[in-house]
């Protein structure tokens, strides 16, 4: 099987720099309407990986697609467990981060439980 080619890598390449900049940019800024989570999760977990696997010539069949989404699902985690200091500034600046929406006992319990 065939690596994806230029135009494709490029364009896996462009997907995950558009997420990664709307993530706080206008007039996206997907950390301030409550998907930054999911945002990073996918433009690092996903892309970012198939853009490397892309570029380095490996084949589309080989692309490890069930690590990529858990890889997106542990980065989103990431992002809440990062918040959770920010609780406070984040909802003073209107950023409406997982924590912001449920409050710093419903994000503890998905760190710690997946729920």
């Amino acid at each position: 099987t065939a690596g994806l080619g230029a135009a494709p890598c490029c364009a896996v390449g462009l997907g995950a720099i558009l997420i990664g900049v709307d993530y706080s940019a206008p007039p996206v800024r997907w950390s301030y309407c409550g998907y930054g989570e999911a945002a990073q999760g996918v433009a690092v977990g996903i892309f970012l990986p198939a853009f490397a696997h892309c570029v380095s010539g490996g084949p589309v069949a080989s692309l490890p697609i069930k690590r990529m989404f858990l890889l997106a699902i542990v980065l989103a985690l990431g992002n809440i467990a990062t918040a959770l200091p920010d609780e406070e500034a984040d909802a003073e600046f209107d950023k409406l981060s997982f924590v912001v929406r449920h409050g710093r006992q419903v994000a503890s319990r998905v760190l710690y439980t997946g729920f």
